[in-house]
């Protein structure tokens, strides 16, 4: 069976945390997820029982190939916020799947609408 997932999709089921977590025990490596909380007595040990639950929900049944996070290659959570914003998430959906402060969502916001074009064209001479 192929493996789905990818590093959105499970930032966004069990937050930044969760991810860390799951890719400190798991990084590189591919992850049966089983269809129901009761067999998933080992990844509730790593996430809890509250994200474990949601990645069943969301993964139940599948194989997730989990990122392997070298120190040289890391996505960066700068990269996941911008992701997110771009995505159209609110702030608070941000701060709680990232784990990070209201400050740092808002500074990124900040800076993706100093970086985006000017959305009315200039005049004609």
């Amino acid at each position: 069976m192929p493996a789905i997932g990818n590093i959105d999709e499970i930032v966004e089921t069990i937050g930044f945390t969760g991810f860390e977590a799951l890719v400190s025990v798991r990084g590189g490596r591919r992850l049966y997820v089983p269809t129901h909380v009761a067999g998933a007595q080992q990844i509730i040990q790593w996430l809890g029982e509250d994200k474990a639950a949601s990645l069943v929900e969301s993964f139940g049944g599948f194989h997730v190939d989990i990122p392997n996070r070298r120190p040289t290659t890391p996505p960066s959570r700068r990269s996941i916020i911008v992701a997110f914003i771009d995505a159209g998430k609110t702030d608070d959906e941000i701060v709680e799947l990232v784990q990070c402060t209201e400050r740092s969502v808002r500074r990124y916001r900040s800076e993706r609408r100093d970086t985006r074009p000017a959305s009315k064209p200039k005049p004609q001479t």
